[in-house]
């Protein structure tokens, strides 16, 4: 299992993908995500002073109020996840309830679920055949049982309490990255806007310069403890990924 954060804008778009061990007919599932489908839309949400719940009037960040804002207008969202939402905040028992449902979800259609919330697998069950019709039906298994109209809303619920733990603040991703290539003494994008940083980390072109570079791009806040090996990994896996054109699985003996 690996957990990989995955910070960069609408390059995520292409990048949040499941990931599968074709071989072991394992689903390997990255979080943090930076759950990861939120994380790309904070990339695009504004920062700076946000709102104010009434529920708990406590001042959130323009980036998670944003966030949770847009999860409960959304009329598709499942009456556990309104319930979580509906105060602006989403506590560790809430997080782990949504897991378990996740997983029991996952359970009850047929396949094997193994890891913790900050990152796990999913399997097909012992003497099933591996193979692509195989692995797609498990894929499509695990996005029902994590949707936001789920019983679980799993990639939702996740997203903002992974997002809210690396990223209090709010800050954009550019900016995380961008504090980190200074700490680092990295060149990349030095001289440039915040703007024109995004738009450079965000390109499908882009290449972290240096090993330091890498391990900034790939985790900016080092909440994951990410080697150099395991960020060369992750940025080979983003460019093979980004040349297909599309969110489609990709597969690794």
């Amino acid at each position: 299992m690996r957990r990989g954060l995955l910070w960069h804008g609408c390059l995520c778009v292409a990048f949040i993908v499941p990931v599968l061990a074709k071989s072991s007919g394992r689903l390997l599932r990255p979080l943090v995500a930076i759950a990861a489908t939120l994380l790309v839309l904070s990339a695009c949400a504004a920062s700076g002073p946000g709102g104010v719940p009434a529920t708990t009037g406590t001042p959130l960040p323009a980036m998670w109020y944003e966030q949770f804002s847009q999860a409960l207008e959304d009329n598709g969202l499942s009456a556990f996840a309104r319930q979580v939402l509906s105060d602006y905040q989403v506590t560790q028992a809430e997080y782990q309830e949504s897991f378990d449902r996740f997983s029991k979800c996952v359970a009850d259609a047929g396949y094997v679920l193994e890891g913790q919330p900050g990152g796990y697998s999913v399997g097909l069950p012992q003497g099933r055949a591996v193979t692509n019709d195989a692995m797609k039906a498990m894929t499509d298994a695990v996005n029902a049982c994590e949707g936001p109209d789920s019983d679980s809303a799993w990639i939702t619920i996740s997203g903002i309490y992974e997002g809210m733990a690396n990223d209090p603040e709010g800050l954009t991703p550019a900016q995380i990255v961008r504090e980190c290539y200074q700490a680092h003494d990295v060149p990349d994008g030095a001289g440039l806007s915040d703007d024109q940083f995004s738009q450079m980390i965000d390109s499908p072109d882009y290449t972290p310069s240096s090993p330091d570079a890498l391990l900034c791009y790939w985790d900016p806040t080092g909440s994951l403890g990410w080697t150099v090996d395991q960020a060369e990994q992750a940025q080979a896996g983003k460019n093979q990924v980004t040349q297909s054109y599309g969110p489609t699985p990709v597969y690794t003996d």
